[in-house]
């Protein structure tokens, strides 16, 4: 996530490296990681279509798994919801 907020990985970049873990569990909280960040950058840039899908994704990868932080999910949600 790093390299991708210092501009070094893309969008897609960052949510494939997300599906890599060899675990379910882990993949998901990654996948929800990932698009929950690049969500909110586009949501920061106005781009609120484009925020509103990665924020879907996120809270679908959120359900059942209690690796994903409640913080992410909730926020998600709002801001999903206020678009």
């Amino acid at each position: 996530m790093l390299a991708y907020l210092a501009g070094r990985r893309t969008d897609a970049s960052l949510i494939e490296f997300a599906e890599t873990a060899k675990s379910d569990a882990t993949r998901r909280f990654q996948r929800c990681q990932a698009n929950f960040l690049v969500g909110t950058l586009r949501l920061l840039a106005g781009e609120k279509a484009g925020a509103a899908g990665h924020f879907r994704i996120a809270v679908a990868a959120y359900e059942g798994n209690f690796l994903v932080r409640p913080e992410c999910v909730a926020y998600s949600r709002m801001e999903f919801a206020a678009m």
